[in-house]
């Protein structure tokens, strides 16, 4: 069988970088779909294998950690699949004749989009570390960046030289925020997984929640919404107070809290899937 090839940035004009998005859209669902293939044989029904061998406790601790899993991983694929995103992408499909395919992806479209993504940046002005708004200067990304980290402490933030791109880790996972060019001219603040990190199903769950409900956001917004992760084991959904759901699934969407009289900053709140 070939190997999965990764694109070469020379061979991409930006003009196609959105087509290039929509392919690696379609290859995470069929990667989730082959994922959820083996979830109740190799995860669910392997863990009784090990019944034997371990105490109770420690049994219903791996029985319940793949079932946490399974059910995020689940949860977070049904809502992708019905996402605006993916019916607009199923009827670009449907209204398009393609020849038949095969159920190998010959170039790896997901892991070449933060490379694409990448080159769109080396605009060759200061235009391209500004966030969604087109406004924000980089002495405004610094001073976002230095307030976010003195409120977050526990939320690491790296960058190269106080601007765009960012690596923002918190809670074991590990997320990159860059900028790049869009459709009406105006950078944008673009979330993915960092590229030597593989992500966990509760870290691909949050992008994908980010993703299609937060892309948008201001950089101010989108740390403030990555510091709501910071305990992410131990935080009890806003709606019912649990930190477990009745489908053993942890509060992993977040909702924007009103900001109080005497401050201006947005925080964000911790909801279960089931609650929302």
């Amino acid at each position: 069988m070939a190997s999965v090839q990764r694109l070469k940035m020379e061979d991409v004009h930006p003009d196609d970088v959105e087509v290039y998005e929509q392919l690696a859209k379609l290859q995470q669902m069929h990667g989730q779909v082959n994922n959820l293939r083996s979830l109740l044989p190799g995860r669910l029904l392997g863990s009784t294998l090990l019944a034997d061998r371990q105490s109770p406790e420690k049994f219903a601790a791996t029985l319940r950690d793949a079932a946490t899993s399974g059910s995020t991983q689940i949860t977070s694929f049904k809502r992708a699949y019905h996402s605006e995103e993916m019916h607009q992408l199923w009827r670009t499909v449907n209204n398009t004749e393609f020849p038949q395919g095969e159920d190998v992806w010959p170039i790896d479209y997901a892991g070449s989009l933060p490379d694409l993504k990448r080159a769109q940046i080396t605009s060759g002005n200061q235009k391209s570390d500004q966030t969604s708004t087109g406004t924000e200067t980089e002495g405004d990304i610094e001073a976002i960046i230095s307030a976010a980290k003195a409120r977050s402490p526990g939320v690491e933030i790296t960058t190269s030289a106080n601007t765009l791109p960012l690596i923002v880790t918190v809670s074991a996972m590990k997320f990159t925020i860059m900028a790049t060019d869009s459709s009406d001219a105006k950078p944008r603040l673009v979330v993915s997984s960092v590229d030597d990190h593989t992500p966990s199903a509760y870290q691909n769950s949050i992008l994908q929640f980010i993703q299609q409900q937060h892309q948008q956001a201001s950089l101010s917004d989108l740390l403030a919404l990555f510091a709501s992760y910071h305990k992410l084991e131990s935080q009890p959904c806003r709606k019912c107070g649990k930190v477990l759901d009745g489908s053993l699934q942890l509060p992993l969407f977040r909702e924007k809290a009103e900001p109080s009289d005497d401050s201006s900053e947005v925080s964000w709140q911790a909801v279960h899937a089931s609650c929302r």
